[in-house]
Parts: C-alpha cells; sequence; structure tokens
C-alpha cells in the first residue's frame, strides 16, 4: 500500500486565529508554559510507534499501534490498546530507537482478560522502565503523568488536541528496512458522554482526512480554562475513532488501570491481570 507523504496529509488543527479566539494567552503544562501557537505539536508529542519485530526478510518491522509514552510512579510505560494486539507476538513489541535504526523490546505487558463490558478494559501497557533507567530509551519522550483533569463544564474546555499514527498515512522505504511516520493531529471539542461511563465521545473540527485506523492508543490533551488562565491536561487514550468522532478512555479511568498495574507489579493485588 502506498503511504502519504507528510507534506501532502493536511495537519488537523485550529488556525493560530482561531486558537486566539479561544485563549489570549499560553497555556500551562506541569507547570511549563505553552506558546498557543505551539499547542497542537506540544501536546501531540507523547504519541508513538509501536512496532513488532518479524522473522520477514523484507519487512522486518511491523507497524503495531499508536502508543503513548507516559511516566507514572516512576515506570516508564507505553500505553495502548488490546484490540490491536490480537494476534501479535507480544514479547516482540517494541519501540524504535536511534532514529529508526534499532528497537527494543518491553520489559513486560499488563492487559485485561478480553471481555467487552467497558472500553477501559480495552487498555493495555508494555513496561520500559529499565531501558530507560539504563539510558537507553530517553526519558523525555514519556510524559510526567501525575493528575487527571479537573471536574467541569464542557465549555471550559477550549479543545482536545487528539494525536496518532493512521496506518494509511505511513509509508515503509524497503531498501533502508525503515519506517517513515506521520503523525496526525486532530483539533477536537467533547461531543458527549456515553453510555460507557469510561468513554468520551470528541468531534473533529474538520473531519479527519485519512481513515483514523491505527489511532488507536494515541494521546488526548484537553486544554482547560481554569480561572483566568489556560492548562491542559492528559485527557485520555484513544480506542476508537472515524473521520467524524473520536473515541477516548478518560483520563480517570487510565490512572486506575495503572494504579492496578502498580499493585500487581508490587504484589499487593493476588490478581495478576
Amino acid at each position: 500500500m502506498e503511504g502519504i507523504d507528510l507534506a501532502q496529509l493536511p495537519q488537523m488543527m485550529l488556525s493560530d486565529r482561531l486558537l486566539a479566539r479561544r485563549i489570549q494567552r499560553s497555556i500551562w503544562l506541569n507547570d511549563v508554559l505553552i506558546p498557543v501557537e505551539g499547542a497542537d505539536y506540544a501536546l501531540g508529542r507523547y504519541v508513538d510507534h509501536l512496532v513488532e519485530l518479524t522473522d520477514d526478510e523484507v519487512f522486518r518491522l511491523s507497524l503495531a499501534s499508536s502508543t503513548t509514552l507516559v511516566e507514572y510512579n516512576g515506570r516508564y510505560l507505553a500505553l495502548c490498546t488490546r484490540h490491536q494486539l490480537k494476534g501479535r507476538k507480544l514479547e516482540e513489541i517494541g519501540l524504535i530507537i536511534k532514529n529508526g535504526q534499532n528497537v527494543i523490546t518491553s520489559g513486560g505487558q499488563t492487559h485485561f482478560p478480553e471481555g467487552n463490558i467497558s472500553d477501559a478494559l480495552d487498555l493495555a501497557a508494555f513496561d520500559f522502565t529499565a531501558p530507560c533507567m539504563a539510558g537507553v530509551i530517553e526519558k523525555r519522550r514519556f510524559f510526567p503523568l501525575r493528575e487527571a483533569p479537573p471536574i467541569c463544564p464542557a465549555d471550559a474546555i477550549a479543545f482536545v488536541i487528539c494525536a496518532g499514527f493512521p496506518y494509511d498515512a505511513q509509508r515503509y522505504e524497503l531498501d533502508e528496512s525503515h519506517i517513515g511516520s506521520t503523525k496526525m493531529l486532530a483539533v477536537c471539542e467533547p461531543e458527549s458522554d456515553s453510555h460507557d461511563p469510561a468513554l468520551l465521545k470528541l468531534k473533529p473540527v474538520e473531519p479527519l482526512p485519512v481513515k483514523p485506523d491505527g489511532m488507536s492508543g494515541g494521546s488526548a490533551f484537553a486544554c482547560i480554562i481554569v480561572g483566568n488562565e489556560a492548562s491542559a491536561f492528559f485527557a485520555g487514550i484513544i480506542t476508537r475513532a472515524s473521520q467524524q468522532a473520536v473515541h477516548i478512555v478518560k483520563a480517570g479511568f487510565v490512572l486506575e488501570f495503572l494504579d492496578m498495574i502498580e499493585r500487581v507489579k508490587t504484589g499487593k493485588n493476588g490478581n495478576a491481570l
């Protein structure tokens, strides 16, 4: 399949003028001020590829999923969705390092048993703590996740930046066994809660230019007006999407999942996931 070149793929974002009408100042993110003109890129930077090492002599890497990289309580984790891992060898899933020249596999993964009770059960995590602590993977690639967004009325949410790697926008260069990455940024607004309390439905300001298959596991960051300041918060993980709607697992449910991982790792929960 022929990929879409980055220059040919419209980046889904509000214009500077529209952003300025919504927010007249910089945005706080973990005590760092971000210029509003660059907020879309800054809030989409923690999304990466998960790849699978294969036995194919030509296609040595396979794109597995978008992933959101977070650091939480000292663990460096790649968050994704379980449904994109079906049929894959989980022990061969890894992150690309050194400009695509190498792949580091994880130190283990955590996910729920299969079920359809809630999309929150679709969450999965790969642990890259060891290579991060050894300096093999740069820690700055991981977002320091500390809290969920405050409870607020919908009109306090200026916008939500969703980011991921749709399959149709990627390319594989056979001569170099190199995957060319094209990240798509979608500027969205909250539309409605779902019948599933773990989900929030977002509406892209403009329809996505390509099919979003592959964006599951990507990130969502919300810009919220708190008092007289604008602050950005991790809002959740993309679990499914169409060109007209993006569904995310809310941050609070993601944090519950991460706390469960901690209990399993430390032996404080007898039921492994």
